[in-house]
């Protein structure tokens, strides 16, 4: 038995070192032929502390996986966690998720939720929308902007509060259920005795007592209360007191003469009145988006376009609505806006808008032999403009896409396909054509070093571009392996060993969206 014990240990031997030489020749990266091999750098990560968490530290940055999704064909999720300023997590804290447009905006419910006992949480939504999280728990708050790239922290602290005292600028009384607000959806009404309290998240933009105030009260001009507005008038100044930002802000409206009527167009669902004039520099201040204009907003119209307007005094004034959800609607006939104003104001006032002839982008999304492509997304790269979906006939419309917005880019995405990003120059009163064709898109491969040798953990980082709605970031997994949902076109990317590692001071390499099996080389 002890002769037999000899071979049979040589033969085990054997196997083993057999077995030891496959394993080795399979942890090689066998991908020859085709395979792009590219030793890549990127002589600074400025944008990696905004992509990896709220702390800027990659030790508090959860990891990502191997696949970092930058652009996607449908929803995306935007995860992260709430934590407070000792970075731990919150449990139970309610999380909204609202996503911006340039274009096609919506008034839809914001869609919230509420942390995990981990303080998790994820959101399904639009994957190029521009996403906006605000995270309450008892008396902290937060708020960030957020990208599918990585998961971000929340990290809530005390808010911002803001007192105001809205009171009559002639007699000093109160002035109960005005409306007081900093735009967006930060808003408070007075009581009885015309206080309110506004308490807003701090954000990276350093939210502030002295942040501007937009003020309305039925019966009286509208008022803007606050420091970035440019040359603000004697009238402005004298409706609204500048006072300590850490006090009450006391704002004095002063009445006004009313100017009633209706805004009628088919199809119109929602519209903002504003007042300008008279048509003197003496006007006072009025927001329109986020600038200050000379004039009085009205606020919305009601579901049948009807509007109320208070006017300082009598003179001509110009009427403007602004049907921000529909941007190709115009105004019949110019004359409605121009209304003259008595001392007795008007209640007859009447403004018809339509479309505009021709407006926006019409276009076709086809496969690579020109056939049309149904249910093909089509959207801006960037986040500008709602998503569309091309018909049956591979055909779709964007009329909401104006001259002041242009030139957009628009690539179209279906299924693994993807178009090339193309550059649309809008013409007034002209319907502009446009033809998407798809084909394979994406960017996958693995990460080796210069034996060979798969390296896990490598850190791989898709470079800024006019065609992504965000940079990417991605670690590879056990095997190496990493890829990127991105379109075709060409992008940057820029390789390490890991987080301890510097990129190299070398030119960054381009790699052709619809690449596999691409090996990256880092030392």
């Amino acid at each position: 038995m002890a002769s037999l014990a000899v071979p049979w240990l040589g033969v085990a031997v054997i196997a083993l070192l057999l077995g030891a030489a496959w394993l080795v020749a399979h942890t090689r990266a066998a991908i020859t032929g085709t395979a792009e091999v590219i030793q890549t750098q990127r002589d600074g990560l400025a944008a990696l502390p905004a992509l990896i968490g709220a702390s800027g530290t990659d030790d508090d940055a959860p990891a990502p996986a191997g696949t970092s999704v930058v652009i996607s064909s449908g929803p995306g999720k935007f995860e992260g966690r709430v934590v407070d300023e000792q970075k731990r997590p919150v449990a139970g804290a309610e999380v909204t998720f609202e996503c911006h447009y340039i274009y096609g905006q919506t008034d839809a419910p914001l869609p919230r939720t509420t942390t995990t006992a981990l303080g998790g949480f994820v959101f399904e939504a639009d994957a190029d929308c521009l996403a906006t999280l605000i995270a309450i728990k008892d008396d902290r708050m937060a708020r960030d902007t957020i990208t599918r790239s990585a998961p971000r922290d929340l990290v809530l602290a005390p808010p911002v509060v803001i007192s105001v005292h809205v009171v009559d600028a002639e007699t000093g009384a109160a002035i109960g259920g005005a409306e007081v607000e900093t735009g967006g959806r930060n808003a408070a009404t007075t009581d009885t005795g015309g206080h309110a309290e506004l308490r807003l998240p701090r954000n990276q933009f350093g939210a502030q007592p002295h942040e501007v105030l937009f003020v309305r009260a039925r019966g009286y001009t509208s008022a803007v209360d606050g420091g970035w507005s440019p040359d603000r008038t004697a009238e402005s100044q004298a409706r609204t007191a500048q006072v300590d930002p850490l006090a009450v802000r006391t704002i004095r409206l002063a009445r006004g003469i009313a100017v009633r009527g209706q805004v009628l167009g088919a199809g119109l669902t929602r519209v903002t009145m504003y007042m300008f004039g008279p048509i003197n520099p003496d006007g006072p201040v009025v927001r329109r988006g986020t600038r200050a204009l000379p004039g009085v907003e009205a606020g919305p119209a009601g579901p049948d376009g009807r509007f109320e307007i208070w006017v300082p005094r009598p003179g001509r004034y110009e009427l403007v609505p602004d049907a921000r959800n529909m941007p190709a609607l115009q105004i019949v006939n110019e004359a409605e806006i121009q209304i003259d104003v008595g001392t007795e104001g008007r209640s007859d006032v009447v403004i018809h808008m339509a479309s505009r002839p021709g407006m926006g982008i019409a276009g076709t999304v086809v496969d690579a032999a020109g056939a049309p492509v149904a249910g093909a997304r089509v959207t801006a790269p960037r986040g500008l403009m709602r998503p569309v979906t091309t018909d049956e006939r591979g055909q779709f419309a964007i009329p909401d896409a104006t001259v002041r917005g242009g030139p957009h880019r628009l690539l179209a995405r279906h299924g693994a396909l993807a178009s090339d990003a193309v550059s649309v120059e809008i013409q007034q009163d002209r319907l502009m054509p446009i033809t998407l064709r798809l084909g394979p898109a994406g960017v996958s491969g693995v990460v080796v070093d210069p034996e060979g040798y798969v390296v896990p953990g490598a850190e791989v980082y898709l470079n800024p571009s006019d065609d992504l709605s965000s940079s990417g970031f991605a670690t590879t997994d056990a095997e190496g392996r990493f890829s990127f949902d991105v379109p075709r076109g060409s992008f940057v990317f820029s390789v390490r060993r890991s987080s301890e590692h510097d990129f190299l001071d070398e030119d960054d390499r381009v790699i052709a969206g619809g690449t596999h099996h691409v090996r990256l080389v880092v030392p």
